[in-house]
């Protein structure tokens, strides 16, 4: 029997069945002339005696080719999730707060302050107020209401201004109000910047009765997707890849990591990247660099775990 097989896939599934292998079939054989053409793109062909021996390595291969295909999923969430992660989320905008949408192409905001003044908001424990200088407490606004800004550096010591359209708003003064009167006075701003937004057609949130509901529930099930085509041949994964003797605290500790710190400061860490430029879906990076970091680590780093015995 003569069996096409990849040499970089699956080779260790040759010798789980005792079959005794090479690259190279005998001289003179149809599997030899075969292995001549394809030698180009990797491709071999094995020349199979008994169906004892037939039955064995099938059998292997194909075991081989769900825990590759497992690894492939995983392989492609993380690249499908890189590669879409920017128009999904615009999608999302679009179809369930579309007055959100239009806002942002009608009415942009522009943000003008001294960049030495601008911090950034970084607050992994939700301790700082960010209300130290005039730049952050309107640039922490912008970002907590959901609107995408443009920055322009002003001059040196200059106290920022919000704009958009014809209005703009002067930020409180950090330097020149103090205590209680610098709480109400920002207090005062942030009701007044809303009022601006309002007019200018930016939502306090999304219309229940203008959302999309169709094509909100299929890009989140894309969504999802991709997530169960990551986790899903997690476990076994994990599972393979260390010993009996260490594998809870060897599976713990890196899964717990993963989720809960990396995980967990996502929500921190994207809010100083979107108050930082102005751009409400630049917090996106840190998940697509995660999913590439991990793309990478998993295919050229991870061992392979086929046949890899998990009582051990």
């Amino acid at each position: 029997m003569l069996l096409p097989l990849n040499e970089g896939l699956c080779t260790r599934a040759l010798t789980s069945a005792n079959v005794a292998h090479s690259t190279r079939a005998p001289a003179g054989s149809q599997a030899r002339r075969r292995n001549d053409l394809a030698a180009k793109d990797g491709t071999y062909v094995f020349e199979l005696g008994d169906g004892s021996t037939k039955d064995k390595l099938t059998a292997a291969l194909r075991a081989c080719r769900r825990s590759a295909q497992s690894s492939a999923r995983s392989a492609a969430g993380c690249l499908l999730a890189m590669l879409t992660y920017f128009p999904l989320f615009e999608a999302l905008t679009r179809y369930a707060n579309p007055a959100l949408y239009q806002a942002q192409a009608a009415a942009p905001v522009t943000v003008f302050a001294d960049p030495g003044q601008c911090s950034f908001q970084f607050d992994p424990i939700g301790k700082n107020k960010f209300d130290s200088t005039s730049c952050d407490i309107a640039k922490s606004f912008l970002a907590k209401a959901g609107v995408s800004y443009v920055r322009i550096d002003a001059p040196s010591g200059a106290v920022a201004e919000i704009r958009s359209g014809a209005t703009t708003l002067t930020a409180p003064d950090p330097r020149t109000v103090t205590g209680k009167d610098r709480k109400d006075a920002i207090a005062k701003f942030q009701a007044a910047a809303k009022a601006t937004l309002s007019a200018a057609g930016y939502p306090d949130k999304a219309d229940p009765a203008a959302i999309n509901k169709p094509m909100v529930v299929l890009i989140l099930f894309v969504l999802v997707l991709y997530v169960t085509m990551v986790y899903g041949p997690i476990a076994a994964m994990l599972v393979e890849l260390f010993p009996a003797r260490i594998r809870y605290s060897a599976m713990s500790l890196p899964y717990h990591i993963g989720n809960g710190w990396f995980g967990g400061f996502l929500p921190t860490t994207a809010f100083a990247m979107v108050a930082a430029t102005g751009d409400i879906y630049y917090g996106l990076w840190y998940p697509i660099v995660i999913a590439g970091a991990t793309l990478i680590i998993g295919l050229f780093f991870l061992p392979e775990t086929f046949k890899r015995g998990v009582d051990a």
